[in-house]
């Protein structure tokens, strides 16, 4: 049975999910057709998309539903 990125057995911890978001970071901005509307979205505020971006992951693992806005969030209002 395939399991889910999430599941505990897999041992997500605190670490990984650190590691996790700091690659996945570095690789969006580095893509090239992702990194111009992500500049827009996401401007220079890359540290505080990355700490959502966590809480988010975080969430999701532990299954509270408190995911937050995501995206949405950097949206101008």
């Amino acid at each position: 049975m395939t399991r889910l990125v999430f599941d505990h057995a897999l041992g997500l911890d605190e670490d990984s999910l650190h590691d996790i978001v700091v690659i996945l970071s570095e690789r969006l901005r580095a893509h090239p057709r992702l990194r111009c509307p992500l500049d827009r979205v996401v401007g220079n505020r890359w540290s505080e998309f990355e700490h959502g971006l966590a809480h988010f992951l975080a969430a999701l693992s532990a299954r509270t539903g408190d995911h937050g806005g995501g995206l949405s969030a950097f949206a101008p209002g």
